[in-house]
C-alpha cells in the first residue's frame, strides 16, 4: 500500500489503521484480485476536507482519494471510510454494499493507545528572502549593466563620427561628393 499523505497527521498512523482495515477486510472478502501474477498495491492519498469524511475510489481500480478533518481525526469514520472506498475497489457498487457505516465493527480504531493520531513534526520554516529587495538588486545591476553597454555604444559612434568627418573632407575635396552647407 503506498500512502500519500498531504495533511499534517503523521503517515505511519493512517498507515497503520488502513493496513488494520484492509487486513481485517480480506478476512471477510479475501485477499485482492492479482493482476499479471502479483497482488496489486493500492495507493490511498489522504488530503484535508472542510466539512466531512469523503472520498472516492474507481470501480475495479487501485487509487482511492480520501478526504479527513484538519482538526481531529475520529479513527472509525477514518476505518469506514477506507473500507468503503476499498469496496469500490473490489468492484462493489453502492446498492451491493452494506449500510453499517458506523458500526460496532469499526471500535477497534477508537483505541487511542493502539492507534494514535499525531501530528507531523514541524520543520522550521527558513525566512524567505524579501521578493521586492531582490528585484531591486537585479534593477540595480540591470541598470549597471545597460550604463557600460551605452557608454560602450557612446564611445564607438564618436570613432565612425570622426571618420565620417575624415572621408567626406577627403571625397569633397577630390570632388566625388558635393560640398555641404553648414547650419
Amino acid at each position: 500500500m503506498i500512502v500519500k499523505n498531504q495533511t499534517h497527521w503523521q503517515t505511519r498512523d493512517l498507515k497503520r489503521v488502513f493496513c488494520e482495515t484492509l487486513r481485517r477486510n480480506s478476512k471477510i472478502e479475501g485477499k485482492l484480485r492479482m493482476r499479471m501474477g502479483r497482488q496489486i498495491s493500492i495507493f490511498v492519498e489522504v488530503v484535508y476536507s472542510r466539512r466531512s469524511y469523503s472520498g472516492w475510489a474507481q470501480y475495479g481500480g487501485i487509487a482511492m482519494h480520501l478526504r479527513v478533518l484538519r482538526d481531529e481525526l475520529n479513527g472509525a469514520e477514518l476505518a469506514c471510510l477506507f473500507e468503503h472506498e476499498l469496496e469500490h475497489i473490489r468492484g462493489y457498487r453502492h446498492r451491493s454494499m452494506s449500510r453499517a457505516w458506523q458500526s460496532e465493527r469499526f471500535a477497534w480504531a477508537t483505541n487511542a493507545e493502539k492507534f494514535p493520531f499525531r501530528r507531523k513534526e514541524m520543520k522550521p520554516v527558513k525566512p524567505k528572502a524579501d521578493t521586492q529587495l531582490k528585484r531591486y538588486a537585479n534593477v540595480l545591476k540591470k541598470v549597471a549593466e545597460k550604463e557600460r553597454a551605452l557608454k560602450r555604444l557612446q564611445r564607438l559612434l564618436k570613432k565612425w563620427r570622426q571618420k565620417q568627418r575624415y572621408y567626406e573632407k577627403v571625397l569633397v575635396a577630390a570632388s566625388k561628393l558635393p560640398e555641404r552647407r553648414r547650419k
